[in-house]
């Protein structure tokens, strides 16, 4: 399975002609079986794109992608009878990837109308929330527009969907790639920094079975009313990925803002992307899902 994604991989890129020249009879013979015997397997595999970053206890870096991503859809791949591959590169590349149809799916997305236009938001299991970040001594800031009054200025992950929204509201920001709490805090110290929307995910991780001041002795305050509650966390699959038919979604409301949960299309029960939402749904009731996150809770220093 793995050789015939390798090969036909290396098809796309020199060319099938340019490709075939170079083998002698016998290989293309063996060639020719396997892809004929291995047409609905290949068909099944699901490439999951992700930015270089580390993203615990979701992600690791570019080098480890272990956590609850990739636990939580190999599971949900091999229950419908598919293979999960990673490609890990610059939230850009990736993000143009899943435009053109090259990658399948980011594992877990903010909503943006931009990002709407070619990809489908799925339910993936999990629950998530967006937080302010600023350092000590800020009012308590309780919705976007404060940033603009208060003349924060923004630091915003490249790539990252709030773009359109410091756009909307010309807010000051400082772009920077692969944005960890350092990084935040560093950029508070040094580089007159002085807000970040930070995922609940991210904070778990920070403050797991440390004291409740851990925040405060960082310097850190915590706005958590500012950016949206908990909700659910979707996956956003790409628009023209062989694995996803849509049609037009009856419970669709003209009237309403389109939104994960009003999107224009829907996806077709007959098809590879139903099944796999099918899965993760499974896995969510099951608590299988709950569970692996509380286990990468957990940080690499500690063996309880």
């Amino acid at each position: 399975m793995q050789l015939l994604y390798i090969v036909v991989s290396e098809c796309l890129k020199i060319g099938i002609y340019q490709l075939l020249r170079t083998l002698n009879s016998i290989t293309i013979s063996l060639l020719l079986l396997l892809v004929l015997s291995s047409t609905v397997t290949f068909g099944c595999v699901l490439k999951m794109g992700y930015k270089d970053g580390e993203k615990r206890p979701l992600i690791g870096d570019k080098d480890d992608n272990s956590g609850v991503y990739f636990e939580m859809y190999t599971m949900a791949a091999n229950l419908i009878g598919c293979e999960l591959v990673v490609y890990r590169s610059s939230k850009k590349r990736i993000l143009q990837r899943l435009q053109k149809g090259f990658l399948d799916f980011y594992p877990g997305a903010a909503f943006s109308l931009r990002r709407a236009s070619y990809m489908q938001y799925i339910k993936n299991g999990l629950a998530t929330a967006e937080y302010g970040l600023t350092p000590l001594n800020y009012p308590d800031i309780k919705n976007y527009l404060q940033v603009k009054s208060l003349d924060l200025i923004w630091l915003i992950e490249l790539g990252s969907s709030k773009q359109e929204i410091s756009d909307r509201l010309q807010v000051r920001v400082q772009q920077a790639n692969d944005v960890t709490m350092d990084k935040v805090m560093r950029y508070f110290d040094t580089r007159g920094v002085n807000f970040f929307v930070v995922d609940k995910e991210v904070i778990d991780q920070f403050t797991f079975r440390r004291p409740d001041y851990f925040l405060e002795y960082n310097g850190l305050q915590l706005h958590k009313n500012c950016c949206g509650g908990i909700r659910p966390m979707y996956l956003a699959f790409s628009k023209k990925s062989a694995h996803l038919q849509l049609e037009d979604n009856l419970d669709f409301d003209s009237t309403k803002a389109i939104s994960p949960s009003n999107q224009p299309q829907d996806m077709k029960k007959a098809s590879i992307v139903h099944d796999f939402a099918q899965a993760l749904a499974k896995l969510a009731r099951e608590g299988m899902t709950n569970k692996l996150y509380q286990n990468y809770l957990l940080r690499p220093d500690e063996d309880y």
